[in-house]
Order: C-alpha cells, then structure tokens, then sequence
C-alpha cells in the first residue's frame, strides 16, 4: 500500500487466522481452564521446548506470529489518520515493539481493540498520541477515545500497574463511551499477577490488588452514571461492575481478618 494511501487509510483490522492447533483457534482457547493460564503463556512466549500441556502445531512452529510483528507495527506506525485500530493475535503479539517513530502528530484514534497482546503502561499509553510518550502524566493530552476493547492483554513484569490504564481512562478519556475487557493480566512474575479468587472468577481482571480494582470501579461508575444508570448498562458491562465488586468486598473482609 503506498503512502497516500496509508494517509487516508481511516480504519484497520488486522486479526491472525491461523487456525491450526491449540495456539491457532480463538474457540480453543476461550476452553483453556484459567489455572493452566500460566502453562499456556510459557508456550506463548516461543518456548519451544518446554514441556507444556498445549504444544504448538507444526504450522505455529514453522511460522510463529511473532516473525511477523515487526511488519504488522510497521504498518500501523505510517498509517497516520487512523480512528479505529484492531488487532487480534493468537500467539501474543508484544505492544513495547511499537514505536511511531519520527514527525510526531495526532493519532485520532476514537476505537480501539486489543487482543492477546503483551503491553506496558507506557506502550499502551502511547497510542494516544504520537510523540507524547514521555511526557509526565500531568501534561497528557486528552483522548477522543469512545470505545476501547481489551481482551486477554498481559502487563510486562515490571510494566507497570492496570491502575494506572484505569485512572487515565477515566481522567483524560472525557469522551469514552464503552469498554470491553476480559482476561487482564500481568507477567507470572509481576507482584501483582494473582490466580482467580474464590469469589470472582478471575475473567476480567486477574489481580487482588485494591488499588487496581479500586480504580476499575471508578472508571465504571463514571461510564455507568453518563449512560443514566448501570440498569442502562451491557450485559457484559454490569458482569464487570460485578466481578470487581466481589474482588473488592473480599479484600475489605480479608483486611478485617487481619485488624
């Protein structure tokens, strides 16, 4: 695709379709039980000789996603005047090898979808807007951001926090309208990654840290009170709010166990 091309190119999708074995089919992954998460990522991350329970096909391992990533940000990084960005992967794709490179300007992006993707705050943070990454916080600019889906994105071990993905959506994004996330977690060896408790599932976000679920649920009551309610909320919406509250009312009783 040349150039003007790329400039007028307003919405990509890009989704891996390889199909074939357990590190190739979405539906095969959706049935992985969340204890084995962590056998499953070592496979992720192209261990090729590990003794894991879910082993690359032959096509994954003769032509593994991550020979390809470089192209794919590439490609995204000349493509200016994007207001929608997806990107779906099989085997994780890694965000920190994104860069927009020189002649920063606005990336206009109002949706954004993640898929089993490796990030940390910083990378995903860039996407905002080109040649802003190391500014302090304080003098981010605001986000037209309307809908963001993040599902099965893993925070790098010291990558950062989900808190702070949360309080920036809720403090710089004043045009965000819906959220989709599921499967958000961290590293194995981040000191936040924690298995599911006992009374949530662990299927949207996989951490026991009050801070982080804290800033989940204010980042929700602000997206539930704009919509006139959480009875005016998405089915998937209301299981969030839900999720967390029960993280959040075992932390309370835990702490009370402690005093």
């Amino acid at each position: 695709m040349n150039e003007g091309a790329r400039d007028r190119l307003n919405h990509l999708y890009i989704q891996i379709l390889d199909q074939t074995g357990v590190a190739g089919c979405h539906e095969w992954l959706a049935a992985i039980p969340f204890d084995d998460a962590d056998a499953w990522d070592r496979t992720a991350k192209q261990d090729f000789n590990s003794t894991t329970p879910y082993p690359f096909s032959n096509v994954n391992y003769d032509y593994p996603n991550s020979d390809f990533e470089y192209g794919i940000w590439d490609f995204v990084a000349t493509c200016p005047n994007l207001e929608s960005l997806g990107i779906e992967a099989t085997q994780y794709l890694d965000l920190t090898l994104f860069t927009f490179g020189e002649n920063p300007a606005q990336l206009p992006l109002h949706v954004l979808t993640l898929s089993r993707i490796y990030v940390t705050v910083s990378s995903l943070l860039q996407l905002r807007t080109r040649g802003t990454q190391l500014l302090p916080h304080w003098e981010y600019p605001e986000w037209p951001l309307q809908r963001l889906s993040l599902k099965d994105v893993k925070i790098h071990e010291y990558g950062g926090e989900w808190s702070e993905v949360f309080d920036f959506l809720n403090d710089y994004c004043p045009n965000l309208e819906a959220v989709c996330l599921h499967l958000l977690t961290y590293f194995y060896d981040h000191e936040n990654n924690t298995a599911p408790c006992s009374e949530a599932r662990g299927d949207v976000i996989r951490s026991y840290c009050s801070l982080v679920i804290s800033a989940l649920l204010d980042l929700l009551e602000r997206l539930a009170d704009e919509t006139g309610g959480i009875e005016n909320c998405t089915e998937h919406f209301v299981f969030v709010v839900h999720e967390a509250t029960k993280i959040m009312e075992r932390n309370e009783r835990m702490e009370r166990t402690l005093l």
